[in-house]
């Protein structure tokens, strides 16, 4: 079975030796796969030369799939490969592309609860008011899976709730385990509140609490 050639400037080659060529004289590093389909609709110096999507680019570099899996598992934000790529390309590093919820356009979305309309932010802040410092990301991945609204806001981050840590998922109490390991006692409800101010995982474990010092009566008091 005879290989399928191309006509460059007077030379007969292969799909694979184009693309070796795209990516030393034309500095476009494109697969022969992606050359292959182009050159069923474009000339070859076209195909050669015009440069690879961000995307098409950026999933030389990075596993875009895997940062989208990431991004939920982690995060619970639910971003398109093409979105992750679109950060990459601004220069995002990968954790930012992965951790920044998308910009909300549009009318503000507003929920039922205790007889009010009451937006994201609203019930995040009542959540927290009810002790229950639950991250906004996570009140909107609860309610996207269809959570009744009194069950999203009211179900504590403890026990069951999974925080990834260094890459590996760890209860509260695990983390709690962790943080006094390396001499940070904080308390649960502290480490629960810095969760709820969408702080890092490791900064709300590893991060020292503040104690005051200018009562001369009463124990310490965690400041964060």
């Amino acid at each position: 079975m005879s290989v399928k050639t191309y006509s460059y400037y007077g030379r007969d080659l292969t799909v694979r030796e184009l693309a070796e060529i795209a990516a030393q004289r034309y500095h476009n590093p494109i697969s022969a796969s992606t050359l292959g389909k182009r050159l069923q609709r474009m000339s070859v110096l076209n195909a050669l030369k015009t440069p690879l999507k961000p995307q098409a680019t950026l999933s030389l570099q990075y596993d875009l799939p895997a940062l989208q899996q990431k991004a939920w598992d982690k995060y619970q934000l639910r971003l398109s490969t093409a979105a992750i790529a679109r950060r990459l390309a601004r220069q995002w590093s990968p954790e930012k592309a992965i951790s920044t919820p998308p910009i909300q356009t549009g009318p503000t979305k507003r929920y039922q609860f205790q007889g009010k309309l009451m937006t994201l932010e609203e019930l995040t802040s009542y959540a927290q008011e009810m002790g229950q410092f639950i991250p906004k990301n996570i009140l909107r991945a609860r309610l996207g899976l269809g959570w009744d609204v009194s069950r999203a806001v009211m179900t504590p981050l403890t026990r069951n709730g999974q925080h990834y840590y260094h890459g590996k998922p760890y209860t509260i109490d695990q983390l709690l385990l962790i943080a006094h390991r390396h001499c940070n006692f904080i308390n649960k409800t502290a480490l629960l509140r810095r969760l709820g101010r969408n702080w890092d995982v490791e900064r709300a474990v590893d991060t020292p609490v503040r104690i005051r010092h200018d009562k001369p009566k009463g124990g310490t008091k965690d400041n964060d």
